[in-house]
């Protein structure tokens, strides 16, 4: 998405077609969706996020959609997470209830859904996660076209 912006705003181009002819076509703008790319990358490094592959045992996934009536993505997320040893599932998506003998999704009351206060620090969070991330995109947004907008200048 940063980089059809990148595209849009330098060089007009709007449809995710123009920006794969670009990429072929043009190896100024290649080279500014390749640092745009690193630069995401480093950033992510620093704040030690941890990126992992969704899983691919397929098995696993269609024994979670028919044992648990998962949706496949579901499912897909489930066994990705158990792969990854994780002990812990953080999720308001009320489908993963049935597999809370596998996965301890959170803190219940009497089993009859999250604690009250529970769910407003996690709304609390989840809304200081999106102004970040909001923050976030803006400056990667500013930096990608600077840095591309100096590389079409000196291309001029």
């Amino acid at each position: 998405m940063l980089i059809r912006k990148i595209a849009e705003k330098n060089y007009g181009v709007s449809s995710i077609w123009g920006v794969k002819k670009l990429l072929r076509r043009d190896a100024e703008f290649k080279r500014c969706a390749s640092n745009t790319i690193s630069d995401i990358l480093a950033l992510v490094d620093v704040k030690n996020v941890l990126i992992v592959s969704d899983s691919r045992e397929w098995l696993t996934v269609a024994t979670f959609v028919y044992d648990y009536s998962l949706l496949p993505h579901d499912a897909r997320i489930l066994a990705t997470a158990l792969e990854y040893n994780c002990d812990k599932l953080a999720t308001l998506d009320e489908d993963f209830g049935t597999v809370k003998d596998i996965i301890k999704l959170s803190r219940r009351s009497s089993g009859r859904g999250v604690k009250s206060s529970f769910l407003l620090e996690i709304q609390r969070e989840l809304q200081s996660l999106r102004e970040e991330n909001e923050r976030f995109r803006k400056e990667m947004e500013e930096l990608a076209s600077l840095k591309c907008s100096s590389l079409k200048s000196s291309r001029d």
